[in-house]
């Protein structure tokens, strides 16, 4: 047997309970003592419960006969013997195993009860003596001197051994670090020359990508519309001195006229409508479209285009502009335009800083062709705005006249009817329904409207304070139902009082975007539409240039 120690879980146990141990012979003597212990209890167990002459009593004896070897065993091998005696031991205690498995070869038929199997018992003490000569004879008759010398050669011999096999593990260690660094550096030299190439080819298309980001962010809800239809109920101008009528005439038919306050007539129809709807719809078009429309000087009635032709037409962009587009790079090197007449004035500004000089020249080209055909949507003191919002949905706005939005739907809808139908669910029950004033996660107080489908369908923006939210709930109380409701359709000039009590406006695209606003404000309600006339006539033809400030 070995005399040094070796890992394991018998030494690991043994270290952790017993203490130490000098070398692996101390260790397996321990283990072969406790086994014997516990193989003579449950031989003398099994002999005590079975009947003689049975295998069952055959194994009673068996166990009990290896406990004597196994003690023996243990106690000579815990000893600090020479080699001469542990080889003496191992070679006891196989003679001993060998004959107690010769005993269940033969047992019953080949045991006598009276004198045994001789063969057997005296293989079984041979094996026995040996254990003991080796125990106490061999160290009795070793030369002490011979003894240390034996003692200190094997623990030179398990020093060499420990100290070839730290040798080896560390040089394996060493081999398996030296393959795991060069793969490790060879894979992470990938990983960033991977990275370099995705970094060129990301740098190569960032021009690209970031003219394409611009457009998208100017343009990512322009979709294309339905006609939107027009349903602004008959109000008069406050500062106009004529209003239209709408009227039935002795015929039955539907007819309108703007009549000026001293009595006289401006304009008429044409022609009578059959229903009361068409003749609205036809003032709504003249009302919208005199705004902004051009000058065709003709000679006489004679040369006047045919009613129904589309000839003799000037358009907007037809006409020679007095103003001219002006593009720059504010201080925050984001590229703006501004709109200055002729004069110097500026008559208009983009609605927002853009990083590419392309986005800012498609802002440019937006307003263009937004700018002929744009409505006017005018808060007095308030009017709730029909859009599309980005995801193309019919959305509604209460919209005051200094420019803050009051209220919005909670939802989009899919119909502009729907829409529509929400709207009228609020407006029948604004006085009476209960309106939810709440917290949110932020720590801002809202309020929300819930319609008889248990579905919000009005909300708010956040304020900083409960009572802000309940003044605000009373606000659109007061002021929703007196309303008027305009459809808008690609875009809208937004006429409002800003906190300085001056009159301003904003072309709003239906997603909500501001597109471009006035240069300044004005004092008077009659000045921001003349400047909102202004910029209809002159931007669609207006030259572009670029400028350094």
């Amino acid at each position: 047997m070995a005399q040094s120690t070796a890992d394991g879980p018998l030494t690991s146990i043994y270290e952790n309970r017993i203490g130490d141990a000098t070398n692996t012979n101390e260790v397996m003597g321990y283990w072969a003592f406790l086994v014997g212990v516990f193989l003579g209890l449950i031989g003398l167990i099994l002999y005590s419960i079975t009947v003689p002459a049975t295998m069952s009593r055959g194994v009673g004896y068996s166990l009990a006969a290896l406990a004597p070897a196994l003690l023996m065993a243990g106690a000579v091998l815990r000893f600090p013997l020479r080699k001469t005696a542990t080889t003496l031991v191992g070679v006891g205690l196989a003679l001993t195993v060998a004959a107690v498995a010769w005993f269940l070869i033969v047992f019953p038929e080949g045991w006598s009860l009276t004198t045994g199997n001789p063969a057997v018992i005296l293989s079984y003490v041979a094996g026995l003596a040996i254990i003991g000569i080796g125990g106490t004879v061999v160290p009795l008759a070793t030369d002490p001197r011979d003894a240390a010398l034996d003692a200190s050669n094997r623990r030179a011999e398990t020093a060499e051994e420990a100290t070839r096999a730290a040798r080896d593990n560390a040089a394996a260690a060493k081999r398996e670090s030296e393959a795991d660094s060069v793969g490790r550096e060879e894979a992470l030299q990938s990983e960033i020359d991977q990275l370099r190439n995705a970094l060129s080819e990301s740098e190569s298309k960032n021009a690209g990508f970031q003219t394409e980001v611009d457009e998208q962010q100017t343009a990512r809800s322009d979709t294309e519309a339905d006609e939107a239809e027009l349903a602004v109920l008959l109000n008069e101008l406050r500062e106009s001195e004529s209003q239209f009528e709408l009227y039935e005439d002795r015929g039955g038919a539907w007819r309108w006229r703007l009549r000026h306050q001293d009595g006289g007539i401006i304009a008429s129809s044409s022609e009578g409508h059959a229903t009361h709807d068409d003749a609205q719809r036809a003032m709504q078009a003249v009302r919208r479209d005199a705004h902004g429309a051009t000058v065709l000087h003709v000679e006489s009635e004679e040369d006047l285009p045919e009613p129904e032709s589309g000839e003799g037409f000037i358009f907007a962009d037809e006409v020679e502009s007095q103003a001219t587009f002006e593009l720059y790079e504010d201080e925050g090197d984001k590229y703006r335009w501004r709109l200055r007449h002729n004069n110097g004035n500026m008559i208009a500004h983009g609605g927002q800083g853009y990083a590419s000089r392309s986005g800012a020249e498609h802002s440019v080209k937006r307003i263009r062709e937004s700018v002929g055909s744009a409505e006017y949507l005018h808060a007095d003191p308030t009017a709730i705005e029909v859009y599309r919002d980005e995801a193309n949905k019919w959305r509604w706005r209460l919209l005051h006249r200094n420019g803050n939005i009051l209220a919005g739907s909670g939802e989009g809808y899919e119909a502009r009817p729907d829409v529509r139908t929400a709207i009228d669910a609020i407006l029948e029950d604004i006085g009476t329904r209960e309106i939810e004033v709440y917290e949110d996660e932020a720590g801002s107080f809202r309020w929300r409207f819930d319609g008889n489908l248990d579905h919000v369908i009005a909300d708010s923006g956040g304020y900083e304070s409960r009572d802000g939210a309940q003044k605000a709930v009373e606000r659109v109380r007061t002021f929703m139902p007196e309303a008027d409701l305009i459809d808008v359709g690609e875009a809208a000039f937004e006429i409002y009082v800003d906190e300085g009590e001056e009159h301003r406006w904003r072309l709003r695209h239906r997603n909500g975007n501001v597109l471009a606003s006035s240069g300044e404000g004005y004092a008077s309600r009659s000045g921001v539409w003349d400047a909102i006339e202004s910029v209809k006539r002159n931007a669609p033809a207006a030259e572009f240039e670029e400028t350094d400030n």
